[in-house]
């Protein structure tokens, strides 16, 4: 028996033009009239989440940062993790001597050193608006993440020449879109958020349904009992998931929910 749906946004909730589908939102609030809790999982920060969640209109968790916050669906913060200082300035000093555009996420605020055609990108996709504020003062802010925001092609190159530092900095790596390479504290992901919040709502992992289509839901699909990727996603998802469903704009996610309601 599914009590928690956990659905990715981008990419899974959202389709191709970043707009839920009335089939998608019927699901929902179907799923959440027959008790079943709902959780949205996202690389997105607080405020671009929230738009989508008013439209949807019924209660649920939240799992931000690409699970390195998670808040009970009444702003209660169950779980909050954040890069160290030092994986933070070391991530920056790479960043800023090749010129990659960069962004700081907290909880309820997005921060980047300057403006650049990658930024403006990353506008037009989320409702989020970073504030731009320099090198040197992103070295004094809290990093819940960081991702770097580039060709896809450069960030394959930026995380190849990365990876041997992951282990003396204490961060992961992980991809979310093509143009995003993103920085998480070690060992946290959506997952790691899942397991704080099933522990909190007494839930078992079999009872948990999980979908969605890109890397960064590699963990969380691969631990629920009931799972799905995204036709449209990603092939390394799709070798974890149990199932794969239509993608994100042939209602992927609604075809996921009604199999079990």
């Amino acid at each position: 028996m599914i009590k928690l749906l956990v659905t990715d946004v981008d990419g899974t909730l959202l389709n191709s033009k970043r707009e839920i589908s009335p089939r998608n939102r019927a699901a929902l609030i179907a799923a959440e009239s027959k008790g079943i809790i709902i959780c949205y999982a996202t690389g997105r920060l607080n405020p671009s989440l929230r738009p989508i969640k008013d439209h949807i209109g019924v209660p649920a968790h939240t799992v931000t940062c690409n699970g390195a916050h998670a808040e009970l669906a009444d702003g209660t913060v169950i779980y909050s993790q954040s890069l160290t200082n030092e994986a933070r300035d070391f991530v920056l000093d790479f960043a800023e001597s090749r010129s990659i555009s960069t962004n700081i996420y907290q909880p309820n605020r997005v921060l980047t050193a300057a403006e650049s055609p990658f930024i403006d990108l990353y506008r037009s996709r989320v409702a989020a608006f970073p504030d731009v504020i320099g090198w040197q003062a992103m070295r004094t802010e809290i990093a819940t993440k960081m991702i770097f925001i580039d060709h896809p092609e450069s960030n394959a190159q930026h995380r190849e020449e990365l990876t041997l530092s992951q282990a003396k900095y204490h961060f992961d790596l992980t991809v979310s879109e093509p143009e995003y390479l993103e920085f998480l504290p070690k060992n946290v992901n959506k997952r790691s958020a899942l397991i704080a919040l099933t522990t909190h709502l007494k839930i078992n992992q079999s009872e948990v349904a999980a979908i969605g289509d890109f890397e960064n839901d590699i963990e969380m699909v691969s631990w629920s009992g009931y799972s799905g990727a995204m036709g449209s996603g990603s092939p390394k998802l799709k070798a974890v998931a149990k199932q794969i469903m239509p993608g994100n704009d042939d209602d992927g996610l609604a075809v996921f929910i009604e199999q079990f309601l």
